[in-house]
């Protein structure tokens, strides 16, 4: 639970202000991780601004756009804000445990905002179609129970789509290596 704390202080500072992120954010990782100039524009600069995903998973998930669609560990909200704009007819919920980042996610009239973890998804088993994550397992080392409850918030013939880091080599960090500094 302390790595869990960490992670939401951290978010939540860069929620406050990205500028302090130990890591690339913002629009120019937006546009590194594959999202088009076009499919930003027009949204409000909070969403880019503060973005800290790992991909445009938002413009290749493969969707008939009447889904209801949960992303979990979504910030403020980019994946959640294109997938609204792209598919007038989705339900879309976004999840986070940061409440700082929540905060300043644009509303949107299809989009849902709710405070939780990725442990203890606050849905009935079988909510979604579809359920998605952009940068998640990599910050968080209950993996499994994650993967478990996503798998329980998701109906039946469901898709779960993730962008993740993978590691090239094995082992552990470095002792003392703080990851959520």
């Amino acid at each position: 639970m302390v790595a869990t704390q960490q992670v939401l202080e951290a978010f939540g500072q860069i929620a406050q202000d990205p500028d302090t992120a130990p890591f690339s954010n913002g629009l120019n990782l937006a546009l590194e991780v594959g999202y088009s100039q076009s499919a930003l524009e027009g949204l409000p600069e909070e969403l880019w601004r503060r973005f800290c995903g790992l991909s445009a998973i938002s413009e290749w998930m493969p969707l008939s756009g009447q889904e209801r669609v949960l992303e979990v560990g979504c910030g403020v909200g980019l994946d959640c804000h294109t997938l609204a704009e792209r598919f007038p007819g989705l339900q879309v919920v976004g999840l986070d445990g940061c409440l700082q980042m929540l905060q300043r996610a644009p509303s949107h009239p299809r989009i849902e905002w709710v405070q939780g973890l990725a442990t203890r998804l606050p849905f009935p088993s079988a909510s979604f179609e579809v359920v998605f994550f952009n940068g998640l397992l990599n910050l968080n080392s209950e993996r499994a129970r994650i993967l478990q409850e996503m798998q329980r918030v998701l109906a039946p013939g469901g898709h779960l789509y993730g962008s993740e880091i993978v590691l090239t080599h094995s082992g552990s960090p470095p002792e003392g290596t703080n990851w959520y500094s």
